[in-house]
């Protein structure tokens, strides 16, 4: 394995642990063509809850290949939804999505915790921001979101 290879596994596990990332975004980690990037949200009674990760350079595209999530909701909520979208310069959404296929949310103490995964092949644009929502059946009590992003700048 070359070291940039290297670096960039190590930038994973770190993505993947959590380890030194202590507020909401983390700056992407890029080495070659390779990105990863981690980000998370809290939003307290709120039905939906975004993460938004940083905007793609200007001349390059990014093409997401894997998407990671972990999130909590109060225990006698339930999870509708959980998808990948981005954000045009104007804030505006693209409304081209990718759904992130979730787990059974498992009850942990006063809050139900779930995970997702999904593999892809999600195209985002030089200025857009590629955004994971999640959506639940309704707005009362925490609603946390914490996921990472794998892909290739070109």
């Amino acid at each position: 394995m070359t070291i940039a290879r290297t670096t960039f596994a190590a930038a994973l596990a770190t993505l993947a642990l959590g380890i030194a990332v202590p507020h909401a975004s983390a700056a992407p980690i890029v080495v070659g063509t390779d990105y990863a990037e981690r980000s998370m949200g809290s939003c307290p009674n709120k039905a939906e809850c975004t993460v938004t990760f940083s905007a793609v350079p200007a001349g390059k595209s990014l093409v997401v290949t894997d998407v990671s999530c972990r999130g909590q909701i109060p225990v006698n909520k339930k999870l509708v939804s959980l998808q990948m979208t981005s954000a045009k310069p104007d804030g505006y959404y693209n409304y081209i999505d990718n759904v992130i296929e979730f787990n059974t949310p498992v009850p942990n103490g006063l809050y139900n915790a779930y995970q997702g995964h999904q593999q892809m092949r999600f195209v985002i644009f030089a200025g857009e921001k590629p955004i994971v929502t999640n959506l639940r059946a309704d707005f009362v009590g925490e609603n946390f979101l914490v996921c990472s992003i794998v892909g290739i700048l070109k």
